[in-house]
């Protein structure tokens, strides 16, 4: 009964240690707000990228694998693209596509994973990725605040549409030269 204990305890350890060797937990370091990443795996993996947001911002993010084949039947490569708030839990969903170009007789399969995720508090986040094979992708911050150019031409625009205003009353209003006064 202990032999078969201690062979189930080793085969335990021995299988977590399998399952852990393709789940990687990596830290992302923003420069200038936007970073890459990518992994080359050769079975089913689990990446998770860790990063954090400094102020309040909206993301653009997308990953891509690709894999060429003479098959007719469409490899599995990526299986999900995932964005988390680690403080909320609140999770991002992605939206995928795939193309498919062929060149005497061989097939590429690409498949696209994209999150557009608006408004995201400071914070400690994560960006998973699954599937088969290997993938690059990269991650962008926005800014939620607009630059200084853009408020000016909006503030530009509205005394333009004012002064318009402006003069089309005054136009309606005959303005008269009080008595005495001549136009020259």
């Amino acid at each position: 009964m202990k032999k078969l204990l201690a062979a189930s305890a080793i085969a335990l350890a021995l299988s977590m240690a399998g399952t852990a060797a393709h789940a990687a937990v990596t830290t992302l370091t923003l420069v200038n707000d936007q970073v890459g990443f990518s992994a080359s795996h050769t079975g089913a993996f689990s990446d998770t990228y860790n990063f954090t947001i400094s102020n309040l911002s909206d993301l653009s993010s997308s990953v891509t694998a690709s894999i060429v084949t003479r098959s007719n039947t469409a490899p599995t490569t990526l299986t999900s693209f995932l964005l988390t708030s680690i403080a909320t839990g609140a999770t991002y969903a992605s939206s995928s596509s795939t193309s498919i170009t062929t060149t005497n007789g061989v097939k590429k399969y690409e498949t696209t994973y994209g999150i557009l995720a608006t408004s995201l508090a400071a914070g400690l986040y994560k960006l998973t990725v699954t599937g088969n094979g290997s993938y690059g992708g990269n991650l962008t911050l926005i800014s939620s605040v607009p630059e200084a150019s853009t408020t000016s031409m909006m503030l530009g625009g509205l005394a333009f549409v004012g002064m318009m205003a402006w003069r089309r009353r005054r136009g309606d209003q005959k303005l008269s030269m009080p008595m005495g006064m001549t136009a020259a």
